[in-house]
């Protein structure tokens, strides 16, 4: 069996890396830039009511995940990515968003802060800031499109 997805962002890392920074689908631009996946939800669930034909299905993953290869956080459609794990969730009972466990709250608002604090560029706020998101062991990376952060391995 082929690998669930051998491209960057995989599943287990989407909610880290991709859930808390994607925008609403609303503000996404019309243009042929928006990655949508809302077509391999039903893609899955067609192949896997073929004659239970799973390569099929793990192949509609590996392609999706692949649209995400290199490409902008701002560009990728929410609604399509949310509905894309559940469907990997429901239909192959791979559990994807429950062991991929968020940040909570206040670990959230540093981040908010910190961008801030970047946007005002007060980097000696955005540094501290920086290291206390390290002391709880999640890591943040600045890209073009914002911040995105992941657990400290």
């Amino acid at each position: 069996m082929p690998e669930l997805c051998r491209y960057q962002p995989c599943p287990e890392l989407c909610r880290y890396r991709t859930h808390d920074t994607l925008t609403d689908d609303s503000e996404k631009s019309t243009d042929n830039k928006g990655i949508s996946l809302l077509a391999a939800s039903g893609a899955i669930r067609e192949a896997l009511n073929n004659d239970l034909n799973t390569p099929e299905a793990m192949r509609v993953i590996d392609e999706a995940f692949a649209k995400l290869d290199g490409k902008s956080v701002s560009n990728i459609h929410q609604h399509g990515l949310e509905q894309l794990i559940e469907s990997i969730d429901d239909l192959l009972g791979l559990q994807l968003e429950m062991s991929t466990p968020d940040i909570d709250d206040a670990t959230k608002q540093l981040i908010i802060e910190r961008e801030r604090a970047r946007d005002n560029k007060d980097w000696s706020e955005s540094d501290r800031l920086r290291d206390q998101l390290a002391e709880n062991n999640i890591v943040v990376q600045d890209t073009k499109d914002g911040s995105i952060w992941e657990y400290k391995n």
